[in-house]
């Protein structure tokens, strides 16, 4: 194989594998104060492509341009930082979103690249040129061509396939965040589409958490401000529904609390009168069952009182048919024992 391509290949093999140290050296940096790894990459897989384009400028630029490691910490500082404010601003212009923010940092520009970072980027670059990179030149030297082209072809499969998903993710991510933004723009300028524009906001702001996962792991972002007010007016806007919703299912509760505390007085009402009735009917049967006994004593005494002067005895007051078959057979043998005689 030609020595340009053999060149080519070592320096895809480089970009490979200091993808993923940037991967995991970042996660580390990031997640250090909460002692957890952060995955911060963009793609599906384990690698970060601009620390492997920063190692590749300074292997075949900085290193060649540098004769001390003076001037490998100072070109590599600047060289780093440049690549760094142009990604950024790619990204953002692209997606609305400032990906990583050093606002906060002192002696940042735009928030983009920062004195901090832009230093410890020239630190990386002096441990590349005299630590990591002989011994990558040692190590693929030792690995046969063959098998590179396959470590190379398997890679270039799996990085090709993140790289087009990702991308048609972010897309998707990107053309909802920008509807949101417009239907809000109408919503607030158009009395008339404030509600229909809120609606179709919401929904737009739905696709774009389907779509967020290469959004949560950036941990120092922020959104473009006209974009970001979108969003919160929105947020706010599902706040405000939220609690609307819930004072109505709070006066709909009390409603029907107050249905069926009235449904129960009517309830207890009833059963009190229909205690009183109960108790009103047993009160007359009682008073009707007292006359009715004292008008058999009644008879029993004029029919003893019509005989033969005997003492009257006491007739039977018992209820029901029996009793009252003796009180009649008694009064008949009364009325006709003086006939007889």
């Amino acid at each position: 194989m030609e020595p340009f391509l053999i060149n080519c290949l070592h320096a895809y093999f480089y970009f490979m594998v200091y993808s993923f140290g940037g991967w995991v050296v970042q996660g580390l940096y990031v997640g250090a104060k909460d002692f957890k790894f952060v995955n911060t990459g963009f793609f599906h897989g384990p690698y970060v492509p601009i620390f492997g384009f920063g190692c590749l400028f300074i292997i075949y630029i900085v290193d060649r341009l540098s004769m001390n490691p003076f001037w490998v910490f100072v070109n590599t500082f600047w060289l780093t930082s440049v690549l760094e404010y142009i990604t950024s601003w790619y990204l953002q212009k692209k997606y609305h979103r400032l990906w990583w923010d050093y606002s906060k940092h002192r002696f940042n520009i735009h928030g983009r690249v920062c004195l901090l970072n832009s230093t410890l980027y020239g630190v990386a670059g002096l441990v590349v040129t005299y630590v990591f990179q002989p011994w990558m030149e040692n190590l693929v030297a030792h690995i046969p061509l063959h098998a590179m082209e396959g470590i190379m072809v398997l890679f270039t499969i799996v990085f090709g396939t993140d790289f087009i998903t990702t991308n048609r993710e972010m897309g998707r991510h990107r053309k909802a965040l920008e509807q949101l933004h417009a239907h809000v723009q109408r919503a607030v300028s158009s009395v008339a589409y404030q509600d229909e524009g809120f609606a179709a906001a919401v929904a737009s702001l739905q696709k774009m958490q389907e779509n967020s996962r290469h959004v949560r792991g950036f941990v120092h972002q922020r959104m473009d401000e006209a974009y970001q007010t979108s969003v919160d007016r929105v947020n706010r806007h599902i706040q405000e529904a939220g609690q609307r919703v819930q004072q109505v299912q709070d006066r709909v509760n009390a409603r029907v609390h107050e249905a069926g505390a009235r449904v129960q007085a009517v309830q207890d009402a009833a059963a009190s009168r229909m205690q009183q009735a109960h108790e009103s009917v047993e009160s007359h049967v009682q008073e009707v069952s007292r006359r009715v006994g004292a008008c058999r004593d009644q008879l029993n005494a004029e029919a003893a009182g019509s005989g033969s002067g005997q003492k009257p005895e006491p007739v039977s007051t018992g209820a029901g048919k029996d009793g009252a078959s003796d009180v009649s057979q008694t009064a008949a043998d009364a009325v006709s024992e003086p006939k007889s005689k």
